[in-house]
């Protein structure tokens, strides 16, 4: 009896036996799957964000290549032509109304001349000759940069109802409306006197002669190693080339 109660037991240990190590095997196998499972979720993880990374520095990549197309500074050249037969004038056109590179422009030329112009207009077509004319006779001085105003930037900033409009930028200074008649001689004169707003006077005889020769005129005397005077002097220049720009 007892020696079958220990075959018993030992049938009932070995079954027990065979029961666990179905059960680890199992256990195992879940373990795999799992595993396995994990992987995948993190390889697509992976590429998930790896494809979002992309798509995000390509959107970035696009737009920037994009905003150079449309706001790169358009510089032409016209020579050989029946305004300057024998110079290669040049100007800056912005056909979509741009203003971006505007402030550019501005800071690193002394004076700016801007037609603003709408494409369907024929006075800006027409007075778009007068533009090329001057831009010959004063691009070593003045930058030349012509505005399509119908459109973008421009038209949000200005807001025109009538084409074409003039302005005249002095660094430091501001800005001028050209308020008289779209003819080049007025044109030529005005440049000349924003050009040159002063007149600098040497001695008593060329003094008694500008007082003669003029209906009104003030006349400044300033000592140039004084600071104080220095900034007198630049005062009194702006307000010649705003007595210009109002008249």
């Amino acid at each position: 009896m007892q020696f079958y109660e220990s075959n018993n037991l030992k049938n009932k240990k070995i079954g027990h036996t065979f029961a666990s190590n179905h059960s680890i095997q199992r256990n195992i196998k879940n373990k795999k799957i799992l595993s396995i499972l994990k992987m995948v979720s993190k390889t697509i993880f992976c590429l998930a964000l790896l494809f979002a990374i992309y798509f995000t520095i390509s959107i970035q990549i696009s737009g920037s290549n994009k905003d150079k197309n449309i706001y790169k500074t358009k510089r032409f050249i016209f020579n050989n032509s029946k305004f300057c037969p024998k110079n290669d004038a040049y100007y800056y056109d912005y056909p979509n109304g741009d203003l971006l590179e505007i402030n550019y422009l501005i800071e690193n030329s002394r004076f700016s001349l801007f037609f603003l112009y709408a494409d369907w207009d024929p006075r800006s077509s027409y007075y778009a000759d007068l533009f090329l004319k001057l831009a010959c006779d004063f691009y070593k001085e003045i930058t030349f940069i012509s505005i399509n105003c119908f459109y973008g930037q421009c038209k949000e900033h200005f807001n025109l109802i009538k084409y074409p409009q003039i302005l005249i930028n002095i660094k430091d200074v501001g800005s001028i409306a050209y308020k008289k008649p779209f003819e080049y001689g007025y044109m030529i004169e005005h440049l000349n006197k924003i050009l040159r707003p002063l007149k600098r006077i040497d001695n008593f005889e060329e003094f008694f002669n500008f007082i003669n020769s003029q209906t009104a005129a003030l006349i400044g005397n300033f000592n140039f190693s004084d600071e104080k005077e220095v900034t007198y002097f630049k005062n009194f220049y702006i307000s010649s080339l705003n007595h210009i720009g109002s008249s």
